[in-house]
């Protein structure tokens, strides 16, 4: 892959449209994330390969992968924020679930689906971001005949000790 600046181009993209979508659309990330950019870095650096061979799998069940990119236990270490990469496929969806202390977002990617809490629901396609506060369960979903792909970013850090799933995921 091409190099800039000791990232890799999928490393670049992906920092480039996080940085982009979290400064441009006014939401709500830790400053430290979203002032992290290819152009201005913060004073400690570290860079990770991006892509299915750089992360592990953590998750995947019924067709639904989860690759963590920024995380306790990822190639970028952080207890401040976590990022990972859902891919959902058709019909599929998350469980219903919340974190007991953190602030949860989601950056559709790719594809079409629906994001429900209570007893709303709202369509998403990519570039649409959605956001749920500590405690309040949540569930995604993947449209029929469509992949839905998403980046989860939580804050502080996603760990399994405040993650509480309230009913289990369908396809």
């Amino acid at each position: 892959m091409e190099e800039h600046s000791g990232m890799t181009k999928a490393s670049v993209d992906v920092f480039k449209h996080i940085s982009f979508l979290a400064t441009s659309l006014f939401f709500s990330v830790p400053a430290s994330f979203a002032a992290t950019s290819v152009e201005q870095k913060p004073e400690t650096t570290t860079v990770a390969p991006v892509g299915e061979s750089a992360t592990k799998l953590i998750h995947a069940k019924d067709g639904v992968t989860l690759r963590e990119f920024v995380g306790r236990n990822a190639p970028i270490r952080s207890e401040r924020q976590s990022v990972a990469l859902f891919v959902l496929p058709s019909g599929a969806t998350t469980p219903v679930s919340y974190n007991t202390e953190g602030e949860e977002l989601i950056l559709v990617r790719r594809g079409r689906g629906n994001v429900r809490v209570g007893d709303r629901t709202w369509p998403v396609n990519a570039g649409d971001i959605a956001s749920f506060p500590a405690g309040q369960p949540h569930r995604v979903a993947a449209d029929p005949g469509k992949t839905l792909e998403f980046y989860a970013i939580s804050s502080p850090a996603f760990g399994p000790a405040t993650y509480r799933e309230v009913s289990p995921a369908s396809k």
